[in-house]
């Protein structure tokens, strides 16, 4: 098979792929939220804090035309809950976040360094274990893959140096998710030095509390839903085990482990990333894999540039005559 042929049908196949992806996630799980409330303004906090779905659900509440599909697709596909136009309208949504995040990926990967075709291979694997293949907390959520696909966005234009874009992604990600301040972090673990950065670091950090202000002013009077702290220590009994490890598809050790093969900018990225993570199981649910995939993207990337550089290594070293040194190496 030709080249060019062979590129076309390997875009074609991960892009079904990705478009399984995304449907899986809303017909293998449940939503937690009550979405009449949350359309409303009236859920509990903090969910009823992530504004931009809110507005989008509101705005396609009355549209004839999903109104009109909305019937025909619960005949044709079984559902364990009952379809409505917001789930349409999120799954509509998410379908053309994805796709801009896969599209801006693979466009991006010769800039990272990476393969377009591995780097979008190894995100679709994280969002499978992520969002699908769970034995605990089956629940979906209208503004996770928005923000997923954003807060990658933003990841992406990190990794290839495009500050203002990154800006501007981070911004947009606020109003998705209070969680797009991690992104920030990200961006000074690995960008310190840069003052382009600092600049936008700051700038994106004073939108973040501009959003937190806003989201307390229009829902600050909302209940607020707490945490049991305590309670989360049972999700370390044995049975509990395999699915909190599922976290980013398993690969947070691993990676961390082939850290050698990342440059120092990186390597310093992924020590951020895994602290962040690990901050997060103070507020997460231990068992929503799904609390998780903000770092999706940023976990493909990596992965791909360690499984690229040692391949690298490797043909070198096999290339050349072994000596006690280069065996070590290898």
């Amino acid at each position: 098979m030709k080249r060019s042929n062979l590129t076309v049908l390997s875009f074609c196949l991960l892009g079904l792929a990705t478009i399984h992806c995304v449907l899986s996630f809303f017909f293998v799980s449940h939503s937690f939220l009550r979405l009449p409330l949350y359309v409303s303004g009236q859920e509990d906090m903090p969910f009823q804090g992530r504004l931009l779905m809110v507005y989008i659900l509101r705005a396609t509440q009355h549209s004839h035309l999903l109104l009109e599909m909305v019937p025909r697709y619960t005949h044709h596909v079984p559902n364990f809950e009952p379809f409505t136009v917001w789930k349409l309208t999120t799954i509509l949504v998410s379908l053309v976040f994805m796709g801009v995040l896969v599209l801006t990926l693979a466009g991006c990967a010769k800039r990272i360094g990476v393969s377009w075709w591995m780097t979008w291979a190894l995100l679709l694997v994280i969002l499978y274990v992520s969002v699908s293949a769970r034995y605990e907390q089956a629940l979906w959520y209208p503004y996770d893959l928005p923000h997923t696909a954003v807060f990658g966005l933003a990841t992406i234009f990190l990794f290839i140096d495009e500050p203002w874009w990154f800006l501007a992604a981070v911004l947009l990600d606020c109003s998705i998710r209070e969680t797009a301040l991690f992104a920030v972090a990200l961006a000074l673990a690995m960008r310190y030095r840069q003052r382009v950065w600092q600049v936008v670091a700051a700038v994106a950090s004073c939108g973040w509390v501009i959003s937190r202000l806003i989201v307390h002013h229009l829902y600050g009077h909302n209940p607020h839903v707490g945490m049991p702290y305590l309670k989360q220590l049972r999700y370390l009994l044995p049975w509990h085990i395999p699915q909190l490890f599922s976290i980013v598809a398993f690969l947070p050790i691993p990676v961390f482990l082939a850290r050698r093969y990342l440059a120092p900018m990186h390597r310093r990225g992924l020590i951020m990333a895994l602290v962040i993570m690990l901050a997060t199981f103070y507020f997460a649910n231990w068992a929503e894999t799904r609390v998780w995939m903000e770092w999706s993207t940023a976990f493909a990337i990596w992965a791909a540039m360690e499984l690229t550089a040692s391949k690298a290594v490797s043909t070198v070293v096999c290339g050349q005559p072994e000596t006690g040194d280069e065996r070590i190496v290898a």
